[in-house]
């Protein structure tokens, strides 16, 4: 099985290589023969061949320049990832394609997910930092004090909050 789908990935053919994944997947006995006899090499096997064409997807999503989508996607493959290093990328990669499709309340609901996730991130709060800064560049103040104070008070980061209340102030909302 393991064999059938490197032959059907290293060929590219992603028809056959999902009906294969979705027929080895219904086959009970064989994937709890693989857990007992084989380590779950097969399963993982099969999650690492979701995790390709997920990571194909965002990309072509971006050769398009379909950022909304790419960012999207981004935001569910850090939501469905065990690896934090891999997650916080893909969450920084979300928030980044929301800033270039022109969503600033995606980038805002991408950096709540991920300080849920990872509360205090050091990269987390740099990323997000990184994209209010953006914000602010742009002129969309208003988003730009949310995620200044969502680093404030949901990333423990002092300065930021200090940030939100300046920017707040300015646009008079003291």
């Amino acid at each position: 099985a393991r064999l059938w789908l490197q032959i059907l990935a290293e060929m590219q053919d992603t028809d056959d290589l999902k009906d294969a994944m979705e027929e080895l997947r219904e086959n009970q006995a064989l994937m709890a023969a693989d857990k007992d006899l084989a380590s779950g090499k097969l399963g993982a096997q099969l999650n690492d061949q979701d995790a390709r064409a997920k990571i194909g997807s965002i990309a072509q999503d971006e050769k398009e320049r379909d950022f909304a989508s790419a960012a999207k996607g981004y935001e569910e493959f850090a939501a469905g990832s065990k690896q934090k290093d891999l997650a916080e990328k893909a969450y920084a990669n979300a928030i980044s394609s929301y800033i270039k499709a022109g969503d600033p309340n995606g980038t805002d609901h991408a950096a709540g997910q991920w300080l849920k996730r990872f509360p205090k991130s050091p990269k987390a709060v740099e990323a997000i930092r990184g994209a209010a800064t953006q914000l602010l560049v742009k002129g969309d103040f208003e988003q730009t004090g949310r995620m200044f104070e969502r680093l404030g008070g949901e990333g423990g980061d002092a300065d930021s909050l200090e940030t939100a209340a300046r920017i707040y102030e300015g646009m008079g909302d003291s």
